[in-house]
């Protein structure tokens, strides 16, 4: 399951204001609004977009990589 908070801490660590993002991530600014508030669920182009515009992992952005980085 998509994120939306680890979105919103990439995109923060990374400098970038939510119109910022938008512009580097090819998607709209109400694209990246409604994800970093949970009421839109990403595809897979769209995390596609957010991971080569913030340099993070993929998986990052979902509910399982902080235990799978536990489990190791």
């Amino acid at each position: 399951m998509f994120n939306s908070k680890r979105l919103s801490l990439a995109r923060k660590r990374r400098g970038l204001t939510g119109k910022g993002l938008a512009e580097k991530a090819k998607l709209s600014p109400v694209t990246v609004s409604r994800l970093e508030n949970g009421t839109q669920d990403p595809d897979d182009d769209t995390v596609a977009c957010l991971v080569n515009a913030l340099d993070y992992p993929k998986d990052f952005f979902f509910d399982d990589f902080l235990r799978s980085r536990l489990s190791k």
